[in-house]
């Protein structure tokens, strides 16, 4: 497998549409490192908080096999590590941007990645997948084999798949994902039904948790009209609250994003909370999902988009603890196609990812707990689909080209 190594420091392909950008940044305070080439994609991003050591997985299809792997890169490297594959089994992943797999390193430093497998189903026109768990106690080297986490794999096949993946400070891990098992089963009676059709079968929001980092409890059913190919966002806060957010549908076919919370452990959740009332409507499912953050005051961040009339593009709100509005919907991009975004917050400070309206590029900017972001401000990188991981002042933008993926890193400014 061909790795693509470090480029040279400070330089930045195809970024800055300006000189300076937020807080003074500049271009060349990001240097560039090419991952993997080829027909790659789907990457994600972390950073250890305790050694700073940065991740990233990704998958990529080789003699028509998917296979997810990671790389890491510690404080002192000048390059990252080789890509190692992450399960035994070639052809178990899925290359799909609102499926990527997903990486995150627990309080002991355990390195967790979390994807979604493939499989065609003669006779339908959207696979079925199952959810798989690695672990990997010695920084990414090597992995224990792949735990299932959903617990109908041996039934009839069904899709798992549109998940994210939070660590807790216990090491309890959870899993969010949009599951089809009811929806399927009903389907099996009623084959006439549309795929973007609702029913009250589903598709379903559901979050697991393991505390062993392997074996999952059954999954809770969050809610039961999801829009059925946007991605879910999960986050916890200081206290342990775990929020979900993904893209419910309501009556009329409107597909508003909503947030619910958990306080004991993901063992049940609140009602779902609209983010903003937008009033999107679409048959059909625009394949974008949210983001969400917490800061240290326990705010949830919340960005997300949507094609409503008047209001296309991207935005951003805070919400309280009881997800209650702090402050008035903001937009960061406006009458946008459809566009991807990513929300990672920084000791101090939050960091704000997404595509922008010129096509392969991404726009990155960083603002208070307290302001609004100011656009104007924002630099400009080369790519697509952005993941996005803030720790004590190192920043990494993780993202795809038509050649390649590629990370952008920010390292702390140096101590006097």
């Amino acid at each position: 497998m061909k790795s693509l190594k470090l480029a040279l420091a400070g330089l930045l392909l195809g970024a800055g549409c300006s000189s300076t950008g937020p807080s003074g940044l500049r271009p060349y305070d990001f240097q560039v490192i090419r991952l993997d080439s080829g027909r790659v994609g789907a990457i994600t991003t972390a950073i250890d908080p305790q050694t700073h050591t940065i991740y990233w997985s990704w998958a990529a299809m080789r003699d028509s096999l998917v296979d997810i792997y990671l790389s890491r890169m510690a404080p002192g490297d000048t390059a990252p590590s080789p890509p190692v594959r992450v399960h035994p089994q070639r052809g178990l992943g899925n290359l799909h941007t609102q499926a990527p797999p997903q990486v995150r390193v627990g309080p002991d430093g355990t390195v967790y990645v979390l994807w979604s497998s493939r499989i065609p189903v003669p006779g339908r026109r959207f696979p079925a997948s199952n959810l798989y768990l690695v672990r990997s106690t010695d920084q990414g080297q090597t992995f224990a084999p792949p735990c299932l986490v959903n617990d109908d794999a041996e039934g009839p096949p069904s899709s798992h798949t549109f998940h994210d993946l939070a660590i807790g400070r216990e090491g309890i891990v959870y899993v969010s994902w949009i599951d089809a098992r009811r929806l399927d089963a009903q389907r099996s009676a009623e084959t006439h039904r549309h795929h973007h059709e609702t029913s009250s079968a589903g598709p379903d929001i559901r979050v697991a948790r393991s505390t062993d980092g392997c074996t999952f409890s059954p999954g809770v059913i969050v809610d039961s009209t999801s829009c059925p190919c946007c991605r879910t966002a999960l986050t916890i806060d200081a206290q342990g609250g775990l929020y979900v957010a993904w893209r419910k549908v309501f009556p009329g076919n409107v597909r508003d994003i909503v947030v619910a919370v958990s306080r004991d452990r993901g063992q049940t959740f609140s009602q779902p909370v609209r983010v903003q009332t937008d009033g999107w409507v679409l048959d059909g499912c625009p394949h974008v999902g949210p983001s969400l953050a917490v800061d240290d005051r326990q705010q949830l961040h919340v960005a997300w988009y949507t094609g409503a009339p008047e209001r296309t593009g991207i935005w951003y709100r805070r919400l309280s603890p009881q997800l209650r509005p702090v402050l008035a919907a903001q937009p960061l991009a406006q009458v946008l196609p459809i566009a991807q975004m990513r929300l990672a917050w920084d000791t101090y400070q939050m960091w704000a990812a997404w595509e922008a309206p010129t096509k392969g590029q991404v726009r990155l900017q960083v603002f208070s707990k307290t302001a609004f972001p100011d656009t104007t401000q924002a630099l400009s990188f080369m790519g697509r689909n952005p993941a996005l991981a803030a720790v004590d002042g190192w920043v990494v933008l993780a993202v795809e080209t038509e050649q390649d993926v590629r990370a952008y890193i920010k390292r702390p400014a140096a101590k006097p």
